[in-house]
């Protein structure tokens, strides 16, 4: 394969090379955009392992033909999205059928550095911008905190047309390579199928190591062969323990994150995080459940990816049992492949109490005034001491459909108030039925679930008592166009027919009305 690389291309002269290289000349026109089908980035590395600072992109000609990429434009985007171009390729530049192109800041051919930690795009762009021909998104291809080691790279393979993968060691301006699986582990000839004293022992998110630790606690070796992990309840595992990986008596393994999974001895697939909550399970490789690790979300509840209840971030700690490898678990010192030591903070592995019944959670919670009279309304009322959730709380008139549906995210303060308009097509607004002062009525107050009455309100007819929609209601508000409403606010208040208060407290009426 012929490789091409900037600025010692031997049929440019120097003096060429100067005056149409990466510089911004504005006195030469930007080369017109061509077509540049089958040209891809191909190889990227933030740094060799003998120099930190030598920086580059390989690009790749899938074609059978040779390119023109004068002017080509490579950008980089960075952490915080903010983009500058690192360089315009120089003109007369051509890149070989099947060939390779390295762009490296080493060379002089740009100045800002890649990071091989951070999150970074890296753009290939025609001469005028306008064109975007390839693009490598190290979030979107490899997930989010990833990165290679010095020497290592982000490498398409095989070239031009495979997947992007981090590898540890680059093939600057050659071929990539596959990463090499590692030797299958001599099996212990000693090691028993026991995963009795198999234990999760320590778990670190935190960076530049974040791993997971297994313990053995048992006084003879244990036969991993097909042993799993699984992360948030989510298929596939992360990892399955290769043939004949054993772990001696009283021993450890550290299994370190974002491993390729032909690595599957030394680590496993996926991240972890010290942010959010997260559940990792040890498991036999039937499947059965060996032990249980779990940062529960800030409420206690087995919701993973959440605000986790305990962050190992705060203070750069690991989740480590103490005593190691049989205690509970703490926030301590990460103690990689070393016995844990005290933490400073225990982790309570309890998942969160029973779900409240709607009574709880809706305590405080009534009708409190209804206006028949312009405007018509119904107040809710919260005598909690907390603001209150009502998504999905429902009324219903007359024992007949719902006329109301609390929409997401309706909150009512602690001592707070809710005015509901009648004849209201928008939830958000009100609800969808008239409500009259004359008529007998009933109007019911329903958790989401439709059936769990929280409050009612009965306006009896005289005659017919508890009939509604007649005319002779028991008591009539529309008389003195006044309301109902209790007093004081709240479960604890009686009725009255009461001068209309809507969203404030309301006043003691001259009529008490008495529920039969």
């Amino acid at each position: 394969m012929k490789v091409l690389r900037l600025f010692s291309v031997v049929a440019l002269s120097a003096a060429v090379l100067l005056c149409a290289g990466c510089k911004n000349d504005k006195e030469i026109l930007p080369p017109a955009d061509g077509d540049y089908t089958g040209v891809v980035l191909n190889e990227i590395c933030g740094g060799a392992a003998d120099d930190k600072d030598d920086d580059w992109v390989e690009i790749y000609n899938t074609n059978d033909s040779e390119i023109d990429l004068s002017g080509v434009q490579l950008v980089k985007i960075d952490e915080d999205d903010l983009s500058e171009i690192l360089c315009a390729i120089p003109n007369g530049t051509r890149i070989a059928a099947k060939g390779y192109l390295v762009v490296a800041k080493k060379n002089g051919a740009f100045s800002a550095g890649i990071s091989n930690t951070k999150k970074v795009s890296i753009v290939l762009n025609s001469p005028s911008g306008s064109i975007e021909i390839d693009r490598f998104d190290r979030d979107a291809e490899l997930g989010a905190d990833t990165g290679h080691v010095l020497g290592g790279s982000y490498s398409r393979i095989p070239d031009g047309t495979g997947v992007w993968t981090i590898v540890t060691e680059c093939t600057r301006g050659e071929a990539n390579k596959a990463p090499e699986a590692e030797p299958a582990p001599t099996p212990d000839p000693d090691a028993v199928k026991d995963y009795s004293g198999l234990v999760l022992n320590e778990l670190n998110g935190n960076k530049p190591a974040k791993y997971i630790e297994i313990c053995n606690t048992l006084d003879k070796p244990v036969d991993l062969t097909g042993v799993q992990l699984r992360k948030n309840d989510e298929t596939p595992v992360i990892w399955i323990a290769p043939e004949g990986l054993s772990i001696e008596a009283g021993g450890r393994i550290t299994l370190i994150s974002d491993q390729p999974s032909n690595n599957t001895a030394a680590g496993f697939e996926g991240g972890l995080s010290a942010k959010k909550s997260l559940k990792i399970e040890l498991l036999d490789p039937e499947g059965n459940l060996l032990d249980v690790f779990k940062n529960l979300n800030a409420s206690g509840q087995e919701i993973w990816d959440d605000t986790p209840r305990y962050n190992g971030e705060t203070n750069v700690e690991s989740f480590g049992r103490y005593p190691d490898a049989t205690g509970e678990w703490y926030m301590m010192e990460p103690t990689q492949g070393e016995e844990n030591a005290q933490g400073n903070s225990a982790i309570s592995m309890e998942t969160s109490e029973p779900d409240p019944l709607p009574s709880e959670i809706y305590e405080g919670l009534v009708l409190n005034e209804l206006n028949g009279n312009d405007p018509k309304y119904i107040e809710l009322y919260n005598g909690s001491d907390e603001q209150m959730d009502i998504t999905g709380v429902k009324l219903r008139k007359d024992n007949e459909e719902f006329v109301y549906t609390a929409p997401e995210g309706t909150i009512i303060p602690s001592k707070g108030f809710l005015k509901l308009l009648a004849d209201q097509s928008d939830p958000a607004n009100g609800f969808s039925s008239g409500l009259s002062a004359k008529k007998s009525v009933m109007i019911e107050l329903f958790a989401p679930d439709g059936t769990t009455l929280i409050d009612v309100f009965k306006n009896q007819s005289q005659e017919k008592g508890d009939s509604w929609g007649e005319s002779d209601p028991k008591y009539n508000g529309d008389e003195n166009k006044m309301s109902y409403g209790r007093y004081p606010d709240g479960a604890a208040g009686k009725w009255y027919m009461t001068t209309p208060t809507a969203g404030t407290a309301n006043a003691r009426g001259s009529v008490e009305i008495v529920w039969q």
